[in-house]
């Protein structure tokens, strides 16, 4: 028999296997963790190279923002405000803090005769009386700078906020260290306020909750699909040196991969980091393929044991290697992805599933030929009960051929229509269920104080010229004014307002002078004065550029989807290109609009590799099956799955992000899997084993089917658990491709003999003409 050496090598294969894998296993402990958003895009992005430059030019925006929420409902009491007092002269403790804003620390400027007085809003409160706390009231809900940014406009919510900035190549590890600090804080003084919620949110924050996915989702996934797969394998196998055999092919494919990972300098993220998840999967259906056929030729007929595994390796070889290159292939079609995280989880997936490959053809034979395997008392087939469903629709699908097909094509063109309804758009806030803090916390933000999502504009003076010229200042009140009547936007932080309000105050602080000066010297005297009265760490370099060429305006939008964005976007370029100089004209920067070009990109760039992995692969089904037709007409069952998926999502869900864009390219691979399994067997049957049509449907059905029941049940309960994950991107993997491989399975077991049932004499003309001639030529002999 061909495959004799695996029971003469056997303990060769052994070591070979076990000590290739372990080499690529030891990169691993080169991995790390990311916690910084900008993993998300190349370093060549346009977007994130004009952020950085942002940063560069005036301060970084990764930040924290504690939100105090006094359960009196009134910020403004001496007990509220001295606790916000404390907590903001604290937060310069936070590591790597460079700036801290809140309502007690703002630069509150006025007239004093004809001295310009610029101090903390809120000073010593002891010495203050209820009249002085009512004045600040009044002043911090009418200063433009506070309101729906760091005072709610009821005066119930109030924020404080520290800008972080991170050592380049750090910021993992210093992300958790001022997180680690911030949440301290926050116990600390609501162990002395018990009078305070609080909740704390921002880009670092959220930022964190990226590698606690990752820990989280291994720590409680990984073991919870383990335990399942093996109980199940137990049942279906009644081998412990089968499950324990699979099992090692499992965590030496997983380990292989994270190796490759950790040597080639990967990073782990949320999304990256769910690729142990899909090759314990995929390692399982190789896996039970092989063993579910040794099984049947070692307890049922009888066959020694050796003779049994190389029986079953004769049978599913091919099949294997073909569902794994299909397999591959769907996966590196994610290289196509404008997100690195999706390409690093496509590589790394067709790492683990080539290595599964190898393993389940080397290691796992070579083991079961050493292990004893405990030869049952009886001769009867292993679950019975299944072998009984099968063959009912055997029975069924043969009997009724067309009305499977006519019913199962309607039904799924029908469902594939709906897939029309998803919207392409994206929700990043709620990149996280409830179960996570920086969702309550941005939430409540959202809905009581601020907006999270940020648009950054830079915007430059007239060349030659700097930002004091009235004609820039006033472009800059226009833009500002015009943005406030947007439904969307929640505040506008620009220096123009500055500039108004050191007016009023060098005029006796009369309202009237709230206006941009037509002098562009005394716009610089303005500028300068406050520039020098301010203190170390709340200067104007934030917000103005220190050459005063340029100055950066940051507008707070309200709860807003990724279309959403993009179209406040473009609404607010064309108000620039129709109403302000061509030399202010400036893209819309900050990691909001990051995420949402990037988004859209990927979604546009997902549907080109969907389209690649389905050419690539059908062109390579016509191969192993010698038929054109074959490939073609394999195209149905292994196309159809992730349509229809799609479209019971835009029944119930109706938008597709990120993760929902690269549903099709990732289980096409899987998809076909079962299909080539059950295809191959059908084509031995009429080829090598001269069956008829009927015969060699029913075979199959015994033969294979179990195989590919238990493969796809394994397989769609460990994407389901996937779908348990807290972090959106996986969830919707997770659901999205449970239910694609779901649905694959009903097709494989109806549609897919039907279609061989019904087309059988128009796959097979060639081979039916061959036998007729020889026929006719014996005859004549």
């Amino acid at each position: 028999m061909g495959f004799c050496w695996v029971n003469k090598y056997r303990w060769h294969l052994l070591a070979m296997s076990i000590v290739i894998a372990v080499i690529f296993a030891v990169g691993a402990k080169n991995l790390t963790q990311t916690a910084d958003y900008k993993v998300y895009f190349d370093k060549s992005n346009t977007q994130l190279m004009a952020s950085e430059k942002l940063g560069d030019d005036y301060s970084q925006s990764d930040n924290l923002l504690f939100v105090i929420a006094p359960k009196s409902g009134s910020v403004f009491t001496k007990e509220t405000l001295a606790t916000v007092q404390k907590l903001t002269e604290e937060s310069w403790q936070i590591p790597y803090s460079t700036r801290v804003d809140s309502i007690t620390n703002f630069q509150h400027s006025y007239a004093q005769e004809d001295d310009l007085i610029i101090e903390d809003l809120v000073g010593d409160l002891e010495s203050m009386t209820a009249a002085d706390i009512q004045d600040i009231r009044s002043t911090a809900l009418n200063e433009p700078n506070l309101i729906n940014r760091l005072i709610s406009d009821d005066a119930a919510v109030t924020g404080v906020n520290v800008t972080i900035n991170f050592t380049e190549g750090k910021v993992d590890s210093q992300t958790r260290e001022v997180v680690a600090h911030a949440r301290n804080l926050i116990e600390e003084t609501l162990a002395s306020n018990p009078d305070i919620d609080m909740y704390l949110t921002g880009i670092v924050i959220m930022n964190n909750a990226f590698p606690e996915t990752t820990e989280k989702d291994n720590g409680k996934l990984i073991p919870l699909m383990l335990l399942i797969i093996l109980v199940g394998l137990y049942f279906l196998l009644r081998s412990i040196t089968a499950v324990s055999a699979t099992l090692l092919v499992m965590l030496l494919s997983i380990g292989a991969a994270v190796g490759v990972a950790g040597w080639t300098g990967m990073e782990l993220n949320p999304v990256s980091g769910a690729a142990p998840i899909i090759i314990l999967t995929v390692a399982v259906a190789d896996c039970v393929h092989l063993l579910l056929s040794f099984v049947h030729y070692y307890r049922v007929n009888g066959y020694e044991k050796h003779k049994a595994m190389q029986e079953a390796l004769r049978l599913n070889a091919k099949p294997v290697m073909l569902t794994s290159l299909s397999t591959i292939i769907g996966f590196l079609t994610m290289n196509f992805s404008d997100a690195p995280p999706f390409r690093e989880l496509g590589n790394i997936a067709a790492v683990g599933i080539a290595v599964a490959c190898f393993l389940s053809l080397t290691l796992l034979p070579a083991l079961i030929n050493i292990l004893p395997v405990k030869k049952l008392s009886n001769k009867k087939p292993q679950n019975q009960n299944l072998s009984n469903l099968l063959r009912g629709i055997a029975g069924w699908v043969s009997k009724h051929p067309a009305k499977v097909l006519l019913v199962g094509i309607i039904a799924a063109v029908g469902l594939s229509a709906a897939a029309m309804k998803n919207e392409l758009n994206e929700d990043f806030i709620r990149y996280f269920d409830e179960s996570y803090d920086v969702r309550k916390s941005t939430e409540f933000a959202l809905n009581n104080l601020t907006g999270i999502a940020i648009v950054e504009y830079d915007l430059p003076a007239k060349a030659g010229e700097k930002i004091s010229q009235p004609e820039y200042m006033n472009n800059l009140e226009k833009f500002s004014n015009w943005l406030y009547e947007q439904p969307e936007v929640v505040h506008v932080n620009t220096f123009s307002d500055v500039v108004k309000r050191l007016n009023k105050n060098m005029n006796g602080d009369d309202q009237s002078f709230y206006t941009i000066p037509d002098n562009s010297d005394l716009i610089s005297q303005y500028i300068l004065l406050y520039e020098t009265s301010l203190p170390y760490g709340l200067g104007i370099t934030e917000r103005v550029k220190l050459d005063k060429s340029a100055t950066r305006m940051t507008v707070t939008l309200d709860d807003l989807t990724n279309n959403q964005l993009l179209a406040f976007e473009q609404h607010a370029q064309n108000w620039m290109a129709d109403n302000l100089p061509a030399y202010m004209h400036s893209d819309g920067l900050g990691w909001s609009m990051m995420f949402g070009n990037v988004a859209q990109d990927n979604i546009d760039s997902m549907l080109w590799a969907t389209a690649i992995a389905l050419i690539v692969i059908s062109f390579i089904l016509i191969f192993p099956f010698r038929s054109a037709k074959l490939g073609v007409l394999s195209l149905i069952p292994n196309v159809l799955p992730a349509l229809v998926a799609l479209g019971i999502w835009g029944l119930t869900v109706g938008m597709i992000g990120l993760a929902a864009s690269i549903i099709t390219a990732l289980t096409f691979g899987i998809v076909v899997d079962d299909s080539i399994h059950f295809i191959s067997r059908y084509v031995h049957n009429r080829r090598v084993n001269n069956m008829n049509p009927q015969q060699a449907l029913n075979d199959t059905y015994t033969s294979v089917g179990k195989a590919i029941v238990v493969t796809s049940i394994v397989l769609v309960i460990g994407f389901a658990i996937l779908a348990t994950s807290g972090f959106k991107v996986n969830s919707t993997i997770g659901y999205l491709s449970s239910l694609t491989l779901l649905v694959a399975l009903i097709m494989d077991l109806t549609i897919l003999p039907a279609l061989l049932l019904k087309f059988d004499s128009w796959i097979f003309a060639r081979d039916l003409n061959e036998d007729r001639l020889n026929i006719e030529q014996g005859e004549k002999v």
